[in-house]
């Protein structure tokens, strides 16, 4: 066998192990979406059935590298238009960002038009956290300058807003950074209206006297 033959030979031999490798490299990337995908699915069924606001059921969209290169951060994109129009919706870990599409997001007393999520603050996928509000009306995005230490911290905020029939209130970081002082945020007009405080939990401890 002459070595032009034996190296058509190997080459035929490489293709094949290439060719292969990437069939079942997709097949286990399918068999993992598939779980996925039905999760997802299966949220957004569950969402209609009980008449819950998720980003899922609110328009076309889609978690995907922030830069386009498979890895973190991620962001929840638009893809109404048949393109990537990014949000500043934007989370760590590419879990982290399915999770967030199908979730009820949190509704606000007397606004009806808005629904409000926690993301990452500076849209890099690490801390701090904020709060981000969607006007259902025009499908647009809104940072809320509330901003917190962690995503437990954030949404505890957010689930816990109180009212006194006119206005609500929670706490947020008056620095507008995640870290001390905090104070009891007047979420009408953005003014903190309480004293501050060392930790985010002594203001919550606080927050229900409002």
């Amino acid at each position: 066998m002459n070595m032009k033959l034996k190296y058509k030979i190997l080459y035929a031999l490489l293709l094949f192990v290439s060719v292969d490798n990437i069939a079942q490299n997709y097949g286990q990337y399918e068999k993992d979406c598939d779980a996925r995908c039905k999760y997802e699915k299966y949220m957004q069924k569950q969402n209609k059935k009980n008449g819950v606001q998720s980003l899922s059921s609110l328009g076309s969209y889609e978690c995907i590298a922030k830069d386009r290169d498979g890895i973190s951060p991620f962001v929840i994109s638009d893809t109404e238009s048949g393109f990537y129009d990014d949000t500043p919706i934007v989370f760590d870990t590419l879990d982290e960002c399915e999770y967030a599409m199908t979730q009820e997001l949190y509704t606000f007393e007397g606004y009806d038009d808005y629904l409000g999520l926690c993301a990452t603050q500076d849209e890099d996928g690490l801390s701090p956290y904020g709060v981000f509000t969607y006007e259902i009306s025009t499908g647009t995005f809104y940072n809320a300058e509330m901003v917190y230490d962690s995503m437990n911290n954030c949404d505890l905020a957010l689930t816990e807003i109180v009212s006194d029939g006119d206005t609500l209130y929670t706490c947020a970081s008056v620095d507008a950074d995640g870290l001390s002082p905090w104070a009891v945020m007047d979420l009408d007009n953005g003014a903190y209206v309480s004293d501050e405080f060392d930790s985010f939990e002594a203001c919550m401890y606080l927050l229900p006297r409002y």
